[in-house]
């Protein structure tokens, strides 16, 4: 068995990198530099000592390059002579040439592939009601996460799932994952499985527009849409952005054009959508 030398790219802000990265270091992997992504977390770290810090307090290098792609990097990572990346959470795109470098660059995808490449997958697997979530781990290539797969984990999706809760449950349940990839790397066991490019599904990242409520959905499209993004969805009131925490869908027809404010005092509003209503219990002004 070999100790496969590996380059660990991820965003020192994420839990998602930083959990990962701390099973890292309990496998027999050779970890030989960081790569850190300046980038703002969409799952920032709220539990676990960052990746970053740990390598620099190892003597190990960490790199924040504005190019990831270039040359004089690319040669400084041929150097290191590494076996393996391990990307978790880092969102520049690798190009062919760092690619080829290690013999297994493999990303860690939470979505259970092909459904749901792109940007934001539990994101975008809550919004669409689905029944299931997981844990990719897949071959990097010129693709958007479309290499092959490794290893899969599913996750199930709980009805009062957020963005956060779901994450941590898919961390929860994927702890064997990173020490498998390195196993089967180090015994030369390790099995690929290409994708079905027929059942893929891909999704981009967020803008405004997504979290502003469109009362002609249905209410429980509504309601789940506010609450697996706490205080991020929003209504525009009077001219202001009023931002939404917190609701429930009421089976309760008014007859009311959508979007029509039905009842409204300090502890709660009550607003029709196009069925029925959606009671909101916790919002914020700005």
């Amino acid at each position: 068995m070999m100790n496969p030398r590996v380059v660990f790219f991820g965003n020192a802000e994420s839990d998602f990198s930083n959990y990962f990265y701390i099973l890292l270091t309990k496998t027999n992997a050779n970890i030989v530099a960081g790569i850190n992504s300046l980038k703002t977390s969409t799952n920032p770290s709220r539990k676990h000592k960052s990746f970053k810090d740990d390598l620099i307090q190892k003597k190990i290098p960490v790199f924040e390059p504005n190019n990831i792609n270039g040359k004089a990097f690319i040669a400084y990572l041929k150097k290191l002579k590494p076996d393996l990346f391990i990307c978790i959470g880092y969102t520049e795109k690798l190009g062919e040439d760092i690619l080829d470098i290690p013999e297994v660059a493999a990303n860690f995808h939470a979505s259970l592939l092909p459904a749901y490449r792109g940007r934001h997958p539990v994101f975008w697997a809550l919004r669409n009601f689905e029944k299931y979530s997981g844990l990719s781990v897949h071959q990097m290539d010129q693709g958007i996460d479309t290499g092959d797969i490794f290893l899969q984990k599913k996750v199930e999706i709980k009805k009062n799932d957020t963005v956060s809760t779901l994450y941590s449950r898919i961390m929860k349940n994927s702890p064997g994952l990173i020490k498998k990839l390195v196993d089967d790397l180090s015994n030369k066991k390790l099995k690929r499985k290409p994708q079905e490019d027929s059942k893929s599904s891909y999704y981009s990242s967020t803008t405004e527009n997504d979290f502003k409520i469109n009362w002609n959905r249905s209410a429980a499209q509504i309601t789940r849409w506010i609450n697996i993004t706490p205080g991020k969805c929003f209504t525009i009131i009077n001219n202001k952005k009023v931002f939404l925490e917190k609701s429930k869908a009421v089976k309760k027809r008014t007859g009311k054009k959508p979007g029509t404010i039905i009842i409204d005092d300090d502890s709660q509003a009550i607003v029709a959508a196009n069925d029925y209503t959606v009671k909101i219990i916790k919002s914020i002004q700005k």
